[in-house]
């Protein structure tokens, strides 16, 4: 690894310079351009700051949370934005060190090898004798860089740390150190980029982009996907492929039980049509294959040579049929290929699924559009009743998650996917976009969308299973264009599936909450409207969900409350703010405390610097109020209010949409 940074930037500098003068000359910053990458970082927040927390701070600077490790605990934050030179990185990295929960921020270097290399917070020095080892503490006491500290197992080699006091991060550190000419040699403590390639082995793993986009995907019709457009699924597989003992009902059109990536996922299932099949599909119309695709979305086999991999592919699949397919007569108008069901088959469907199979998760790719519903043979309310006892009752308790495809007919979602037990799901292109005629795969079709829609995942070209031979979609057992809100459906619900399998305490309202919270707001859109798992957009709800972000949400999801984001560890200071959104000069504050305690409120803007902050004194136990007023007007847009109690912070967002 020493080969790296002598081979990158020794060879840059002139000269070297006397023991007595070692700093930073600023024309290195020109050389450093070339070499330090500019769409990422490395960020260090201080031990016990929540995650929902770091991830605020980051997007308030601009930063994406893409990836987090255990160890050492840090993150890997996006850039999203173009950066001009070494020098605007170093302005990101200046915001991000405003914030007291941040430790330090450093950036990553471009290799010899296909990974770039992080820098770390230390720096390793060779020193071979005792005017080297005096002028090293020297160093190391004008410049903060403390502790330092011997090696464990190597003789003359001494660790300087850098923090965001220093001046100077590690890179630069070990550039100066080097260039002294007093040490044998000096570098950071290197990480590699954290990448995973694809995990497994499966024939069509290449085209499922919803899994792994890196706009290498290959589209027919020249179609170039944007990097990332994806769910980030083969990230989540770092932590998690599914457990066996989750169960995912698919409440479709049946399932093909001897697909040959779907055998062994499957557990008993039930046909609610009353057919007999136990969950195998009519094969008299192509359409029938609905429910395989959606199943081999969510679990099919791994690592087995053929087909594609699923979502969650450790997990099983409930296959359940509740409707088929047939042509029809609407208005003198003739309709082919209709899904045909009726209420109490959909309401024995659900209530089968959760009472009898005990589902963790129900992903139905159904649904009315309003001038369908009088179509249904029953009443709706009988359906509605069942969702409503599953929400309740299911999981013990707990409810169990129902996703439903918000339907592709250009309105608001359809029922029951608006309703308030379920989960709604819109769809999302290969280019992150709402899909629309005008999204970049072209198609001619729109998913549903506004008010009552939760959260979007890709819906598009979706390679997936097909019935076997050619009774499906195609004449083969994959298909490569599963498309719809059909598809974005499974995709989520595999989702919470990987969710439940690190969590499977996580109640419904935790689900809901987590899976929201964590998405990837995408697409450009206005998400200005706040609800209980954060900021909402009209086009993707909370936005694309993110299969890594939300198993990592999930893992450390400790409560919530109905207000936004907040740390609740210890279930206590619950902090709520209103108005919010504020227009005006004044903010009311409202939190409970366990006990008596001075407390702190910090306001940050989307810069890092503080715009607010005042000792609030002694506080008493139980229910507090404290009433901000300020002193000058404040521009418009999101600010993070954290509130400090001993060595508690509990944050929440404040949006100013205009002040009077």
């Amino acid at each position: 690894m020493k080969q790296i940074l002598f081979s990158l930037f020794f060879v840059l500098m002139l000269g070297v310079l006397p023991a007595q003068n070692i700093v930073f000359h600023s024309e290195w910053e020109d050389s450093l351009d070339k070499e330090v990458l500019r769409d990422r970082l490395i960020v260090e927040f201080k031990q016990g700051t929540p995650v929902a927390s770091q991830q605020l701070i980051l997007q308030l600077v601009g930063l994406q949370d893409a990836w987090r490790l255990p160890y050492p605990e840090v993150v890997i934050a996006k850039i999203p934005r173009e950066v001009a030179d070494y020098r605007e990185l170093k302005t990101i990295i200046a915001a991000l060190n405003q914030y007291n929960e941040v430790k330090l921020a450093t950036p990553f270097i471009r290799s010899q090898g296909p990974n770039p290399v992080g820098i770390l917070s230390t720096v390793a020095v060779e020193v071979d004798n005792e005017v080297a080892f005096q002028q090293l503490l020297a160093f190391a006491e004008r410049n903060h860089l403390y502790p330092i500290y011997p090696d464990a197992y190597m003789k003359n080699i001494w660790w300087l740390t850098t923090n965001k006091y220093s001046g100077y991060n590690a890179l630069e550190a070990a550039i100066m150190l080097n260039q002294s000419g007093l040490f044998g040699f000096a570098e950071p403590n290197y990480l590699l980029t954290p990448r995973t390639a694809a995990v497994v082995n499966d024939q069509f793993y290449s085209r499922q982009w919803n899994l792994q986009n890196d706009s290498a995907t290959s589209f027919v019709n020249g179609i170039i996907a944007s990097p990332d457009a994806d769910m980030d699924v083969d990230s989540a597989w770092t932590i998690t492929t599914g457990e066996s003992f989750i169960r995912v009902a698919v409440i479709d059109a049946g399932v093909d039980t001897l697909h040959p990536d779907l055998v062994g996922k499957l557990l008993p299932g039930y046909d609610a049509t009353g057919g007999g099949s136990n969950g195998y599909p009519n094969l008299d119309k192509p359409s029938n294959a609905h429910g395989t695709a959606c199943s081999g979305i969510i679990a099919a086999t791994a690592n087995n040579g053929i087909g594609i991999a699923g979502v969650a592919h450790g997990c099983q699949i409930i296959p359940i049929k509740v409707f088929y397919y047939i042509d029809t007569v609407y208005s003198g108008i003739p309709l082919n290929d209709i899904p045909y069901s009726t209420s109490q088959w959909f309401a024995n469907a659900i209530n089968w699924a959760w009472r009898n199979a005990e589902a963790d998760i129900m992903s139905n790719s159904w649904g009315l559009d309003d001038i369908y519903l009088q179509l249904l043979s029953g009443s709706p309310a009988l359906v509605e009743e069942a969702i409503i006892a599953a929400a309740d009752s299911g999981r013990l308790g707990l409810g169990t998650p129902m996703l439903f495809s918000s339907g592709n007919a250009n309105t608001e979602p359809i029922w029951p996917s608006r309703l308030p037990q379920t989960i709604a799901v819109n769809a999302t292109s290969m280019c992150d976009e709402r899909k629309s005629p005008n999204s970049c795969d072209g198609e001619n079709w729109t998913g549903c969308w506004g008010y009552g829609l939760e959260v979007s995942a890709p819906g598009v070209k979706i390679t997936t299973c097909d019935i076997s031979g050619n009774k499906g979609y195609t004449s083969g057992d994959y298909t490569f264009s599963f498309n719809g809100t059909s598809a974005a459906c499974p995709n989520a619900a595999a989702v919470v599936a990987l969710m439940l399998s690190v969590r499977p305490d996580l109640s419904l309202s935790a689900v809901r909450y987590v899976l929201g919270s964590t998405a990837d707001r995408v697409g450009g859109y206005n998400y200005n409207q706040n609800y209980t798992a954060g900021t909402w957009s009209n086009e993707l709800g909370y936005g694309r969900v993110n299969a890594y972000k939300a198993v990592i949400g999930a893992q450390e999801y400790t409560g919530h409350n109905e207000t936004g984001i907040v740390d609740v560890a210890k279930n206590n200071q619950m902090l709520q703010m209103y108005p919010n959104p504020l227009q005006g000069g004044q903010v009311t504050l409202s939190f409970d405390l366990p006990a008596s305690t001075k407390a702190q409120v910090n306001i940050t803007g989307f810069d890092g610097r503080t715009v607010y902050q005042q000792d609030m004194g002694l506080l008493y136990d139980g229910a507090n109020e404290h009433t901000i007023t300020f002193d000058k007007i404040l521009a418009p847009g999101a600010y993070l209010v954290g509130l400090t109690t001993g060595n508690q912070t509990t944050y929440s967002r404040l949006v100013i949409i205009n002040q009077q």
